[in-house]
């Protein structure tokens, strides 16, 4: 990887740094993440969910007759 300002691998390498990880465990982080995001979207096709924002709180005892 390499880009002309090179901003991308500052940042990557810094996030190593400031993480204490090895080049190798960086690598395995991202591979872990990659394939939960994956799994993530599979289930989410498989399961069509749906973010909800309006969300009711109730407020006060609920009536749970």
């Amino acid at each position: 990887m390499s880009t002309s300002t090179m901003t991308e691998e500052i940042i990557l390498h810094s996030a190593m740094l400031r993480n204490e990880l090895t080049l190798k465990e960086a690598v395995a982080a991202m591979e872990i993440y990659a394939n939960d995001k994956k799994f993530q979207k599979q289930l989410d096709e498989v399961y069509q969910v749906e973010v909800f924002d309006d969300w009711d709180w109730h407020e006060g005892a609920l009536d749970l007759k």
